[in-house]
């Protein structure tokens, strides 16, 4: 191979490339946490004309995660005390982190000879431990209102419709850093596309930060609203828009288990039972494993919560670091038991094509009134009912804080306070980004690039709240 094509830039086909094993001398660097170094052999190897297509992009794959574990993995354990009382927690020792790093409570790493903590270490331990949560001196007044999502699992029957009418704007706001004045600036934002799920209905956009070079073109499963304008200080991206959400409530305490064992899959779907590398992969881990949690069960139905059960109540949820910095999603959340909503998805995802039960991936925004942010989860096919859907991090958070019903509910069933915007995981955009995309599996925040290189870091997303009821 020329070494010049070794440069050319990544795309979601490359990803399965990660399955490819990296060079012994750049595994060591990488697994001391020797990351300049193993950088500075991946640069070297790449220079080298006989390298295959396969071992150049898994080089260059490792070099864009090293990136991100960079990124990401930047508080010196000293500091903790101070980030922590930052947060309300005054009385954080050093003894009480190292416990904690014993444990596995706290996410850390070596990075270049020293140990890093990942920046989210604090907002994770606020979040999922009570006792944390408790010693903050400000507490979220949002925790303490009633949840409108606990309302409706009260009130619902089986076979009712719940909707709900969201009004957003969608902001995605380049850094300064990232400013190249007068370069064209290309913005992809993630867009409701009415009709490529049957959740969808009436999907109205209504305002544009600028005249958009294209609108949720082609069939692709991530839809993007995209914008090219000439990069400039204070600019901002935004796509306003209103829809309704529409879920039918599935009961599936009332569902007939005898129908489930004797229905079929269609060929249609039979897609959702293969292997997605690099993360959806049935490695003889995840097969033991599916094997443990599911013993000698052949009713679908038994299995799908057995699978459920499983990583509700035996992973906790975590901030997790970009997805783009792990090499297989799926293991890294059984092996470690802990990840955030999607790490959980992938999991129960590939759990469940292990076990010959269609599921895909499928995310977007959770936008409850007043409190709009990214969020993840599934659906599965069970033979004579169809699409479900599960929601693993919320039913986990349920089933620690002992509430049954809501438990139940998210196995089987979302709540209307969403806005999906992918119908699966790893998927190109359409058009396509020239270069790597920050996240190269999901899309929710949005994407920027100029012609020769993208925008991995220097950015950020605001959601507004215009709007959001139930309806009815």
């Amino acid at each position: 191979m020329n070494a010049d094509n070794n440069r050319m830039p990544l795309t979601s086909a490359d990803l399965k490339y990660f399955s490819v094993p990296l060079p012994e001398d750049i595994k060591r660097e990488v697994d001391a946490g020797e990351l300049s170094t193993a950088k500075k052999k991946i640069e070297y190897c790449l220079r080298n004309e006989e390298l295959s297509r396969a071992a150049a992009r898994r080089l260059m794959l490792e070099s864009e995660r090293l990136k991100h574990i960079e990124e990401r993995y930047t508080v010196h354990p000293e500091d903790a005390p101070e980030i922590m009382a930052s947060c309300g927690i005054k009385d954080f020792t050093p003894e009480e982190l190292e416990e904690l790093m014993l444990k596995g409570i706290v996410d850390w790493r070596y990075v270049d000879k020293e140990v890093r903590l990942i920046d989210s270490f604090a907002g994770s331990l606020i979040k999922v431990y009570p006792e944390y949560g408790e010693r903050a001196e400000e507490e979220d007044e949002a925790e303490d209102a009633e949840d409108p999502v606990d309302r409706l699992i009260e009130s619902v029957r089986d076979g009712e419709t719940m909707s709900a009418h969201i009004h957003i704007r969608h902001n995605l706001i380049p850094g300064d850093s990232s400013i190249r004045e007068g370069d064209i600036l290309t913005a992809h934002l993630p867009a409701p596309k009415e009709g490529l799920n049957e959740q969808l209905k009436n999907v109205r956009y209504i305002a544009f930060s600028h005249e958009p070079a294209a609108l949720c073109e082609g069939d692709s499963l991530q839809p993007t609203v995209v914008f090219r304008e000439k990069a400039h200080k204070d600019m901002r991206f935004f796509a306003e828009y209103e829809l309704d959400h529409e879920l039918v409530y599935r009961d599936l305490r009332k569902a007939d288990p005898e129908a489930v064992l004797k229905g079929s899959i269609p060929d249609e779907v039979k897609c959702f039972l293969e292997e997605k590398q690099p993360h959806i992969s049935f490695s003889p881990f995840m097969r033991a494993l599916a094997e443990e949690i599911t013993g000698d069960e052949k009713n679908p139905l038994y299995i799908a919560r057995a699978i459920y059960d499983f990583v509700t109540t035996k992973v906790t949820y975590r901030f997790a670091p970009n997805y783009a910095s792990i090499e297989n999603i799926s293991e890294y959340c059984a092996v470690n038991r802990k990840g955030d909503c999607g790490i959980q998805a992938i999991l129960f995802i590939t759990l469940l094509r292990l076990c010959g039960i269609p599921a895909v991936w499928q995310s977007g925004l959770d936008a409850k009134p007043g409190d709009v942010g990214e969020h993840d989860w599934a659906r599965f096919y069970l033979p004579s009912i169809g699409w479900l859907y599960a929601d693993p991090s919320y039913g986990g958070s349920a089933a620690r804080q002992g509430k049954k019903g809501r438990w139940d509910f998210f196995f089987g069933n979302l709540d209307p306070y969403r806005i999906p915007l992918n119908e699966d995981f790893q998927e190109d955009f359409c058009p396509p980004k020239k270069q790597m995309r920050f996240d190269p599996y999901d899309s929710q925040e949005g994407e920027l690039e100029y012609e020769d290189m993208p925008v991995l870091f220097d950015f950020r997303r605001e959601y507004e709240d215009l709007g959001i009821s139930l309806n009815g």
